[in-house]
C-alpha cells in the first residue's frame, strides 16, 4: 500500500463519522427550526391585534345609547328650560363625552332623535323645554330605557 493512500484512507475513516454527525445536526437543525415558526405563529394567533385601538394607542370609548341620551337631555332641559336647542345639544355633548366617558359617534342624530319625541317641545325661536311638570320626560326615559337591550 502506498503511503499516500494509507493517508488517505485514515482521513477518510475520521471524515466519516464526522460526515453522519454533521447530517444528524442538520436535520435536529431543520426540525428546531421548524418547531420554533410553529411556535413563533401561535405566538402570533394569541396575542390581540392592535385594530382595537385607535391611533394613540388607548381603547375606544363606547357610543352613546339612546337612553342615555334621553337621560342627559331631560336632566339638562329640566335644570335650564327653556334653553336654546343649540346649547342644549352642546351642553349634551359636552356631559356624555367629559362626564359619562362616551365618544360623540352617533350622538348629534341621537339628540335630534330624542328631541324629536313626545318628551320635549321646541318652541318656533328654537328653545327646548318639557311639555308639563308631572314627569312626562321621566316616563319616556323609562320607556327608553325598559326597551334597550342589557
Amino acid at each position: 500500500m502506498n503511503p499516500l493512500q494509507s493517508v488517505i484512507e485514515m482521513i477518510d475513516e475520521q471524515l466519516e463519522p464526522l460526515d453522519r454527525e454533521h447530517e444528524q445536526l442538520t436535520e435536529r437543525l431543520r426540525v428546531i427550526d421548524e418547531m420554533r415558526f410553529s411556535l413563533r405563529e401561535m405566538r402570533k394567533q394569541a396575542v390581540p391585534s392592535k385594530s382595537a385601538k385607535t391611533r394613540g394607542g388607548k381603547a375606544q370609548k363606547p357610543s352613546p345609547r339612546k337612553a342615555d341620551v334621553m337621560e342627559v337631555l331631560v336632566g339638562l332641559v329640566k335644570d335650564n328650560q327653556p334653553i336654546a336647542r343649540q346649547d342644549l345639544e352642546s351642553l349634551a355633548k359636552h356631559t356624555l363625552k367629559a362626564e359619562r366617558g362616551f365618544c360623540l359617534s352617533g350622538a348629534a342624530l341621537l339628540i335630534k332623535k330624542c328631541l324629536g319625541t313626545d318628551s320635549f317641545t321646541v318652541s318656533k325661536d328654537d328653545r327646548v323645554s318639557c311639555p308639563s311638570e308631572n314627569s312626562t320626560a321621566d316616563t319616556a326615559v323609562k320607556q327608553v330605557l325598559a326597551h334597550q337591550p342589557s
